[in-house]
Order: C-alpha cells, then structure tokens, then sequence
C-alpha cells in the first residue's frame, strides 16, 4: 500500500483549517490503496488554529513564523512517505480527488501533479498558472483570464502546466528531495512554488494538470500588507530566473491569443475532425505523446453528447471544440 503524508502549513488560518482537515479524512477515507496522514504546522499568529485542528491529524507546533519553505520542508524532512501533498488551510477536497492525481505521477516526468481549484461559485479560480517573460504569472482559466467565467470548456483537460499553486500539490517525496525542497529565498511567503516549478523543469520535469476531479479553493483578496510581500519575491524570482523567463511569452500575447500562451510548453499542435466512432483512434495518439497538444473537433450533431466525450477522454489530455462555422470544410 502506498502512502502519502499532506502537509498543511498555517499563519492566521484559524477560521478554515479545520474544515480543510475535515474534508481531506472525510475525501481520502475510501482510498484503499493509499494510507494518508495529515500533518499541520501551527505558527503562532493565532492560537486558535491550535485548538482547530482535530486529533486525527498530527500537529508540528513552532514556536515562531517559519515562513512556508521551511516550515513545509520541516514536515517532509520528519516523513517517510513514498508522497507528500502540500495543502493550503483553506482548501476544500472533493471526493476522489486524490486517485487520478497519484495515478498522474506513474509517468516519470511529472513532479508534480495537482487538481483545477474551483471558487466558491464553482467557477475556475485556477487550471495551472501562465509565467510570462517579466517574470509575472496568471491563473488559467481565473478570473482575469480572457473570456472567464467561459473559458471552462477550453481549460478542462489534462496537460502540462508551467506551475501551479502549491494550495494543493501532490509529488513522490523522493523527487521533492533530489529538487531541494522549498527555497527559503521568498521568506516569508510567494513564489516558493513557482521557483519551484521552474527548478523542476528546468530539470527536465513537468507540472501535470488533472482535471478529473477539482477541488475548492476558499482564498480571499490579498491585504496590501501581502501584495507587498508578493512583489518583494517577485523581484527574487526575477533575478534569479532571468535567463530562464526569456523563453516564457510576453504578456501582451494574452489579449491576442491566449491559448497560444496555454499551450507555450508544447512543441506541436495536432488539429483533427472526428466522430464519437473516430475519436478513440485520435485518443491513443494523446496517450503515447502527453506533452504536446491533441484538438479533436466534433460536429454538434454528433449522437454522442459533447460533455460525455470531454469526460471520457479529458483525462488522456484531449481537447475537444463543437464544430463551428471557421472550422466547416
């Protein structure tokens, strides 16, 4: 049986960690073949996270603000799992979603595998992030994103992402190690998990978008106070990535085409017409090459409805579009 140690890190999170604790016993409790335990990190900004997290999980207290990098990497270093999820206090899990995330990672070039977060709307709030040549980032398919709250059909399949929040994260623990864990650079807070993300592919790893299963990120606006902080790391992110950001894409490119940005990681773009009888045939070619972008158009009159040819093959990172008029022969 494998196992897996998720890892939640608080600071001023008294209000919601213990629903997270609770949906993650509550969501992992049918996983046969994976024992989860939950390790939270208190910080000492507000007592009453302490008395929030339940006896099911095991409690890390610290006695001052470790920042997210260390005290993350803290909780794996006493773990011995063959896993780690890091989780943010205001995550809400769904059931099933950790048995496509951990199927994700039997390729080895992924590090890391992580869901779509939802808002509480059940609008996407983020489908991996963008990283753009300046050094800044977006969430696909979010609210600033060109054509939200529309762009679900064109975010919802499974693919390479440049990074995504660690809000939740899956990765072997093993691969987590050999990449350094958290760099404590960023104290106290932001970019760890895009620096991160970089490291991992700039090691020849991806980050993989699994969408089967979305989960519920609960977050607020951020203080002026944190805005602050984002744009200190930022300007650590930049110095240290400078040469990498220059192949990432200009931020102008959004208002033009956003999906050549979505798809920035990819080396091809495979364009096909087909059938709910076609279709299958046109999957398998997703399957044996996962890096690269599959696009399958489907007339609208097709006896199959579109949303069960989305569920079916999504998981296999198959974009699928209705036909329109541009795209007719």
């Amino acid at each position: 049986m494998a196992d897996l140690t998720a890892v939640t890190v608080t600071y001023g999170s008294a209000d919601t960690v213990s629903r997270t604790c609770a949906s993650l016993a509550r969501s992992t409790r049918d996983s046969g073949n994976i024992a989860v335990e939950h390790v939270v990190v208190t910080q000492p900004d507000d007592a009453g996270e302490r008395a929030s997290v339940p006896s099911s999980a095991r409690e890390i207290k610290v006695d001052e603000n470790l920042g997210f990098a260390v005290a993350n990497n803290l909780a794996v270093e006493e773990s011995s799992s063959e896993f780690v999820a890091f989780l943010n206090p205001d995550l809400e899990l769904t059931e099933g979603w950790l048995d496509p995330i951990i199927t994700a990672l039997d390729d080895p070039a992924v590090a890391i595998a992580v869901p779509v977060l939802l808002n509480n709307h059940g609008d996407i709030d983020e489908a991996g992030q963008a990283v753009f040549s300046d050094g800044s980032s977006l969430a696909m398919g979010g609210p600033h994103w060109p054509d939200f709250p529309n762009s679900y059909a064109s975010m919802m399949f499974d693919r390479d992402v440049d990074y995504a929040s660690a809000a939740c994260w899956v990765m072997r623990r093993s691969t987590f190690n050999d990449l350094g864990g958290f760099s404590t650079e960023y104290y106290p807070a932001y970019f760890e998990d895009n620096d991160f993300g970089q490291r991992a592919q700039h090691a020849g790893f991806v980050t993989r978008l699994i969408t089967a299963r979305p989960v519920v990120h609960h977050h607020e606006g951020a203080s002026a106070d944190r805005r602050a902080l984002a744009e200190r790391s930022r300007a650590t992110f930049e110095s240290t990535w400078a040469e990498h950001l220059r192949s990432k894409p200009h931020r102008s490119l959004l208002d033009k085409d956003a999906i050549l940005i979505r798809d920035h990681l990819c080396i091809t773009t495979n364009i096909e017409q087909v059938t709910s009888s076609t279709i299958g045939a046109y999957a398998e070619r997703v399957v044996a090459d996962p890096r690269n972008r599959y696009i399958a158009i489907i007339d609208e009159n097709d006896d199959v409805p579109l949303h069960h040819l989305r569920r079916q093959h999504a998981p296999y990172g198959l974009e699928i579009r209705l036909q329109t008029p541009e795209t007719r022969h």
